[in-house]
């Protein structure tokens, strides 16, 4: 259609049918069809009609109403062929050259009336172009018509802008001006803009006052039932109308209007208002539009995350309004309560269920149980403290899920998690407890789903979810998701987001219209208080864990056991720019004295390193150096099974990454592995397995593993005492991801990562003069 218009365009002749009785030669018709142009469009139609693909007698059908529409076009453009102009001068500026009508171009061939007939066809009778004219101008004279007067004016006119705008655009452009009525008082023109090469079809300026057409190759406005007092204004209006319409304010020659004087500048910023209110207009229509398909099709509305009422035709259930979970309730409730009985009594009766129960019995939050569930019962929400390793994140849910079946009460519990690998790692574990197999998570064989972005495992069946804080977020954009869920556990609350706030405000408020929705806090390092008072005086549950004695050391042990100094080499000052540079706002308290002072009893050597070390600066050969030692002293044996290594970010674990596989010592019998959110869901999942006898491991890991997750068989840590965090840079007026020393209250969750399963050790990459003076 496209090729078939430019083709017109540069020929229309070519589309004409050719009078009765008359024969039609090249000679008579004027037809160039060796123009390169014409040529080349030719060559492009016969490539796509040759298509196997192409349908003829479709693109025949929509070209011929296409050529309608263009014969209408041209015929309106040229019914008044445009009169001869003379130069006009602007008022109060008579010095200025002269300004010359554009000329059109050299191929637009004159048209007589016979000709524009057979143009037409047979679209029109047999009226003459005049009389049609006459009915026109009858019907405008019938219509009251305002006159303007924009008084006089210095500098460039209108006319005169638009010309060299458009010119700047396509030098070979033509600009016809046209009086349509001239009286003493009231002057009316027309302007049309012809291009030589298509351009972008402008915005249709809708306006009762005028009349405005456009396409790739023209623009016309006319002046309708508005007037000026001069020919002079009425030019200058059109001319701002077509500069306008032509070049919008958000174009790359919108400031033209700016040189021109200020009646006409206010104008434009008339012209833009009414864009304005024309454009709302459209919104409210569009608005009004979509609400009315929401309200028809409400119940192809997402569910359960992923699952849309598509997928539910597809499985053969209900294409209602009512999410199968929610369909499911309903027939469970008014069903017998043996049901839901009966399928816990199924799943508590198998071997692999009874099995994990003994491990299981040994957890600390196992003799809690009772305490937990009997709260719930009487309270709607819950906090409930505990240490890291007694098992509150899987256990919990659990005890939720059995004392709800096994009353026989419909229930759906969503666990929220700040990490995808917490959510994932916890619903297969939790699954491994029910006595699932490896792979039902997710599917009717399970009770147990979870929730991630770009990953979801969700069944009818499922009863309990571990989701990302961001999916459940999300869900609060669809209502009729939470109808049917009963319990809310938010895990890891003490790590404040945005989204786990917001979330926290929601159920708060929800939880005022919907009694039966219960709601738990659960953290290893909670100010419990505070949350109480924010939800009405919850009770709070402090439960112990259990962990070993883990021997703490910090970095002036580290460099006295690793027999470590540094290089001349070394530069203390080169801090990296995304390190959050806390020295000079402790500089006092830093001192060398106090230094000195928890530096008794070390080496002269070891003095000497701690006090021109850089703990702002990670020493990628001192950790190095300390896990030899772990790996090779005999001393050290007991902790080198598995070691936890705590970095900033992605680029410090492959950095270290590097180095450690770069060293003969764990080139042989050790596995190393790496913890990050951006890593591939399966190759996180390595790092919890223990690795085979005579296999021992690394991990490298950020703050994921400090609180989120639990890798089990972790004897020794080495804490760099760095995390990344979310800061604003005043001086660059962003936020960004800096490089911040940890609080002490994180340094305690990371070293009791090495006292889960025995005795451990950890090793603070950072002083004991700042963890006790300069560490929050």
């Amino acid at each position: 259609m496209e090729l078939q218009t430019q083709l017109y365009n540069l020929q229309p002749e070519i589309f004409d049918k050719p009078k009765k009785g008359k024969k039609t030669t090249r000679e008579n018709t004027g037809l160039d069809t060796n123009e390169p142009r014409v040529a080349k469009i030719r060559r492009k139609i016969a490539s796509i009609e040759n298509d196997v693909l192409f349908d003829r007698t479709e693109a025949e059908y929509r070209w011929k109403e296409k050529l309608d529409d263009l014969r209408k076009e041209a015929a309106f453009f040229r019914q008044n062929p445009p009169a001869e102009q003379t130069s006009l001068e602007d008022p109060g500026a008579k010095d200025q050259p002269e300004e010359k009508v554009a000329e059109p171009k050299s191929d637009v061939q004159p048209v007589d009336d016979e000709e524009i007939a057979d143009l037409l066809g047979d679209m029109f009778q047999a009226e003459e172009p005049a009389l049609e004219t006459g009915i026109i101008l009858e019907e405008l004279n019938k219509a009251s018509i305002t006159i303007r007067d924009f008084g006089k004016w210095t500098g460039l006119s209108p006319r005169r802008v638009l010309e060299d705008t458009c010119k700047a655009r396509d030098t070979s452009c033509a600009i016809i001006f046209k009086d349509l009525s001239s009286a003493p008082h009231s002057n009316r023109k027309a302007v049309e803009v012809r291009w030589s090469k298509p351009q972008e079809v402008p915005f249709l300026f809708e306006w009762d006052k005028v009349t405005h057409k456009s396409s790739a190759y023209a623009t016309f406005v006319s002046m309708d039932t508005i007037a000026t007092p001069t020919t002079q204004q009425a030019e200058a209006f059109v001319s701002m109308l077509v500069l306008f319409i032509l070049f919008p304010q958000n174009s790359k020659e919108g400031k033209a209007y700016l040189r021109l004087p200020a009646v006409w500048r206010e104008l434009w910023t008339e012209f833009a208002s009414a864009k304005k209110l024309q454009e709302d207009e459209i919104d409210k229509r569009t608005i009004k539009h979509l609400k009315k398909l929401i309200q028809e099709n409400q119940g192809n509305s997402e569910d359960d995350v992923v699952l849309s009422d598509n997928f539910r035709r597809r499985n053969g259930t209900s294409s209602k309004p009512e999410s199968p979970a929610r369909l499911s309730n309903a027939r469970e409730a008014s069903g017998p309560e043996s049901q839901l009985q009966r399928i816990w009594m199924e799943k508590s009766s198998t071997p692999s269920f009874n099995n994990m129960m003994q491990g299981r019995m040994n957890l600390p939050i196992w003799a809690f149980k009772k305490d937990i569930l009997n709260t719930l019962d009487t309270h709607r929400a819950l906090i409930i403290c505990s240490e890291t390793g007694s098992g509150k994140s899987t256990q919990i849910p659990s005890f939720i899920l059995e004392h709800e079946m096994t009353q026989g009460r419909p229930c759906k519990i969503y666990v929220t998690e700040p990490r995808r690998i917490s959510a994932i790692s916890l619903a297969r574990r939790v699954s491994e407890e029910l006595g699932e197999s490896k792979n039902d998570v997710g599917t009717a064989r399970s009770l147990i789903g979870f929730a991630v972005r770009l990953e979801s495992k969700v069944s009818q069946s499922t009863r309990l979810v571990f989701a990302t804080t961001g999916v459940v977020v999300r869900m609060l954009e669809r209502p009729d998701d939470f109808q049917d869920i009963t319990h809310v556990v938010l895990d890891e609350v003490h790590e404040r987001s945005i989204d786990s706030d917001f979330l926290l405000i929601v159920l708060r408020r929800l939880m005022q219209r919907r009694p039966d929705l219960k709601l738990i806090l659960m953290s290893a390092t909670l100010e419990a208080q505070r949350f109480s008072n924010y939800l009405g005086g919850v009770p709070v549950l402090n439960i112990p864990g259990r962990t070993f004695p883990v021997e703490v050391k910090f970095l002036e042990d580290a460099v006295e056991m690793a027999n470590y100094r540094l290089s001349e080499n070394d530069s203390n000052a080169n801090i990296d720019e995304d390190t959050d540079e806390m020295a000079p706002e402790n500089a006092e308290g830093d001192t060398t004295g106090g230094m000195l002072a928890s530096l008794e009893g070390y080496s002269k050597q070891t003095r000497d390193t701690v006090l021109n070390f850089d703990e702002y600066r990670l020493d990628y050969q001192l950790i190095k150096k300390l896990l030899v030692k772990i790996a090779t002293a005999p001393e050290m044996a007991n902790y080198s099974k598995a070691i936890l290594i705590f970095m900033p970010g992605m680029a410090e674990i492959r950095r270290l990454n590097d180095e450690i596989l770069s060293e003969p010592t764990f080139q042989q019998g050790w596995i190393v592995h790496a913890l990050h959110s951006s890593i591939a869901s399966e190759d996180q999942e390595k790092a919890f397995i223990v690795p085979p006898e005579g296999m021992k491991k690394i991990v490298i890991a950020t703050n994921i593993a400090e609180t989120g997750i639990t890798i089990p068989d972790i004897t020794a840590v080495i804490d760099t005492g760095k995390e990344k965090t979310m800061r604003f840079d005043e001086r660059r007026q962003l936020s960004r991801l800096v490089e911040a020393f940890i609080s002490r209250a994180n340094a305690k969750q990371r070293r009791g990562r090495a006292g889960r399963v025995q005795n451990g050790i950890c090793f603070h990459m950072f002083t004991k003069h700042r963890h006790e003076k300069l560490v929050c």
